[in-house]
């Protein structure tokens, strides 16, 4: 909604100087194609038709005031995070591998985007692969992602202890806004067992 800043801005721009007395506005029924240019970028459709028909300037604005411009709408984009490992049941000391997979489903690119994934700390010697941008700590900094276009992590680690573990992705920073939050987060859950025993080689006694 235009408010009387908006209004005086608008007359300053098409050279047109307010009256002292508030609330007045000079009457002319020629307006310039400048301040035709203003209109049409300010997007008002009533006030360019009023406009176009004669009408003087004061009615003009009065309708910029009255009727809100349509704004452009929000950007956004489907972010979507798929998570798997490897091995379900690694043996104790085994590597394994975590695999992210980022989607924007669209329809606008997605900029400013990181997912934080968080190693659980089963594993030691973690290493990591990314298709674009870098992994640093627990955040995986992905920047621009086009729509319909997909990036990928690989996270590596040393199974050290027994046990069932979970490890999560998430997206956590995105610029646009995202329809459906329900697929920003993905997990894979593992078991870590006891290595296998190697055989028994019998003790021979011999006299």
């Amino acid at each position: 909604m235009f408010d009387r800043f908006s209004v005086c801005r608008l007359m300053k721009l098409v050279g047109i100087q307010r009256s002292r007395r508030v609330g007045a506005f000079p009457e002319t029924s020629a307006l310039s194609s400048k301040t035709f240019e203003i209109l049409s970028s300010l997007g008002n459709s009533t006030a360019i038709a009023t406009a176009r028909h004669g009408a003087s300037l004061s009615l003009v604005l009065a309708l910029f005031c009255c009727f809100s411009v349509a704004e452009a709408p929000a950007q956004e984009a489907d972010l979507m995070v798929t998570k798997s490992v490897d091995n379900v049941s690694p043996s104790q000391n085994e590597m394994i591998a975590f695999t992210v997979v980022l989607t924007n489903k669209g329809p606008n690119q997605a900029t400013g985007v990181m997912v934080a994934d968080v190693p659980p700390p089963v594993l030691s010697s973690i290493s990591s692969n990314t298709s674009q941008g870098s992994f640093s700590g627990t955040i995986w900094n992905v920047g621009t992602l086009d729509a319909q276009s997909w990036a990928t992590l690989i996270l590596t680690g040393t199974a050290q202890s027994v046990g069932i573990f979970t490890n999560i992705a998430q997206v956590s920073a995105s610029d646009q806004t995202d329809p459906n939050s329900t697929n920003d987060l993905d997990e894979a859950a593992f078991t870590v067992v006891l290595s296998a025993s190697p055989p028994t080689v019998p003790f021979l006694y011999l006299q």
